[in-house]
């Protein structure tokens, strides 16, 4: 279970105080550049769901949380429109904030480009790139069909106006369906979604953030980054959709591209989903949870005998064989009444499948066709990185 989380200041280049928390003590550091929301990080306490989220991400790292400018504990937004070189200072800030020397930067939504922008610029503090449900730009253009039309933009700066936030005449919150459709049905979730997203950000600030985000434009910087990349985007996403993720893995060198089978915006709305790709991608590994195993024990001693007489009139799942369901590696299912298979139930048993094995269906991954490059901060292999060099 990670340790009390700290909690800080950082100062960026133009003298603003940008918020940050540390939790875990894992052996890598990981920034959340952003959450996904305009909400405060502060904020997680108050949700299973997401505070389950960040002790996950935080299990096997050390985990760096911030506010941006303008939403939460930070300063207000700097003067003029926020750009990717503003949120890439930020990102340096909690870095030297934190005392870290480099740290996996993951980037939701907007946040996205200014940890795009980080990583091109300082890959010697980026040790690996997560964007999650983001873009290199989100307005249409005409070198840029895949972006969102002018009008739903204009919807969407609307929806920051007090007249309109809030909950609608139904009870609902306005945006909650888009951005985290699963969460919708939560009893009280509306009510708290709307006070959330006041408290993080005034209607002002949110309209700017807004303004700057339909603005930002990192599609030339894209084939600058030279770190390993894992863009994950929810399939049925109805806010940003997958074909904007599908461009930045396209034009990033070595990068890969995961479709998650949800169609949550928000990452910790559907948080074992996320931080298993994350953890994996990072670790090799992605961990089982030990309540679940314990409870396999019991089932399989439970029906023992069943099992054996199973096990004479049916032919035998042969021993190693995985299965995969909604994109998570699960533990070998060996039903052979003579066979025991001590990897089923193994806590050190990582459950990947093994290099070579065929493709199985699943959620959709695939890569650039550009080849990987190595980074001096770790290693790269096909799918994955191992972790930081020794």
């Amino acid at each position: 279970m990670p340790g009390a989380p700290q909690s800080g200041y950082a100062q960026t280049s133009d003298g603003s105080y940008v918020a940050f928390e540390t939790r875990g003590n894992g052996p890598l550091d990981l920034l959340e550049v952003s959450n996904g929301t305009l909400f405060s990080y502060t904020s997680a306490v108050e949700q299973p769901a997401w505070i389950d989220y960040v002790d996950r991400l935080a299990s096997f790292s050390r985990l760096i949380r911030c506010d941006p400018r303008g939403v939460g504990l930070s300063d207000p937004l700097p003067s003029g429109a926020s750009t990717a070189e503003s949120y890439a200072d930020e990102i340096m800030a909690v870095l030297d904030g934190a005392a870290s020397e480099s740290a996996t930067l993951v980037g939701a939504t907007y946040a996205g480009a200014g940890a795009i922008l980080a990583a091109a610029t300082h890959p010697e503090r980026v040790h690996a790139l997560v964007l999650i449900n983001s873009y290199a730009r989100l307005a249409r253009s005409d070198d840029y069909p895949i972006g969102i039309p002018s009008r739903l933009l204009d919807l969407l700066r609307d929806a920051t106006r007090p007249e309109v936030d809030g909950l609608r005449t139904d009870g609902a919150a306005g945006d909650l369906p888009l951005m985290a459709p699963s969460l919708a049905g939560i009893d009280g979730m509306d009510r708290w979604w709307v006070e959330a997203g006041r408290r993080g950000a005034s209607p002002g600030a949110a309209r700017a953030i807004i303004a700057a985000f339909v603005e930002l434009d990192v599609r030339s910087v894209l084939p600058e980054v030279r770190v390993p990349t894992l863009v994950l985007h929810a399939r049925d996403n109805r806010f940003v959709r997958p074909n904007l993720g599908r461009y930045l893995a396209d034009h990033i060198v070595g990068a890969h591209y995961f479709e998650l089978p949800c169609a949550d915006h928000v990452p910790w709305a559907n948080g074992d989903l996320y931080a298993g790709e994350i953890e994996e991608f990072l670790t090799g590994a992605r961990r089982v949870d030990r309540s679940h195993r314990v409870l396999a024990t019991v089932l399989f001693t439970d029906i023992v005998d069943s099992t054996r007489r199973a096990g004479r009139s049916a032919p035998p799942w042969p021993c190693g064989t995985r299965r995969r369901r909604w994109g998570f590696r699960s533990a070998p299912a060996c039903t052979s009444a003579r066979s025991r298979c001590a990897a089923t139930m193994s806590p050190a048993s990582p459950f990947t499948l093994p290099r070579g094995s065929p493709p199985r269906p699943g959620p959709t991954r695939s890569s650039s066709p550009r080849p990987s490059r190595s980074s001096s901060r770790g290693r790269v292999s096909s799918s994955r990185i191992a972790g930081p060099a020794t």
